[in-house]
Parts: structure tokens; sequence; C-alpha cells
């Protein structure tokens, strides 16, 4: 059975076996949807005839850009620490802390070793 697009004229040929009942069917070359009834008449045939469909044929996709070279995941290395007053004075303050408790444990070195026998081979090793 023949159709034709209402809006831009183009002219199909349907199968009479996929016409058992009303289909709704889509114009190729303008888009437009119309129902074709399984008892339209056929359409005579056109004195002139109508252009055939133009068939876009898209371009084949671009290849993929190339992936760029895989690296190793190397860590970048931890930044250097500047060496601003704040860090000195954190240095001198551990420091100052260290020996402020070796002096301490020196000079109350019975009462570590009453409390803590084994430091007795400690400050013996050490000249206590």
């Amino acid at each position: 059975m023949r159709s034709a697009c209402p809006s831009c004229a183009a002219v199909y040929e349907v199968p009479d076996a996929l016409l058992a009942r009303a289909r709704r069917v889509r114009c190729v070359r303008c888009g437009t949807a119309w129902v074709v009834e399984a008892a339209a008449v056929a359409m005579p045939e056109p004195v002139a005839p109508a252009p055939a469909p133009v068939v876009v044929v898209a371009p084949p996709p671009e290849p993929p850009a190339p992936r760029p070279a895989v690296r190793a995941m190397v860590p970048p290395p931890p930044p250097a620490p500047s060496g601003g007053p704040l860090l000195a004075a954190a240095w001198i303050g551990s420091l100052l802390l260290l020996a402020g408790g070796a002096t301490a444990a020196w000079t109350f070195r019975e009462e570590v070793m009453a409390a803590w026998p084994p430091a007795a081979r400690l400050f013996a090793a050490l000249g206590g």
C-alpha cells in the first residue's frame, strides 16, 4: 500500500502485512508522524515522480585522541621545611625539655632507683 507524508508529500510503500490494524508512521525526510489506516484506499500513481527521500549518511566517527603515555604514579617529594623563627623556637624548646628531664632524673636518682629498681643499672653505667 502506498502512503504519502501529509507535510512534505514523500511517498512510501508500506507492506499490507504491516497494516493489519492502524499504525502510526513517521516520515524520514521531515519527521512528521501520521496514522496509516488499514482500510485506506491506495493512492493513485502521481503524475510526476516524487523525489526520492534523501538519505543522510553520518560521517564515520573520529578516532579517539591518542592517550598520553602513562607515567608511574610517584608521590611528589615532601616540601622542604621552611626555617622560620617558629621552627627554631620549637627545636630549642624541645631540647630544653629533654635537658630538664635528664637533669631531674640525675638529681632525684635515689628516688628513681627506689621507685624503679632496674634504673640502678643505668645510673651505675653513667657513674652515679
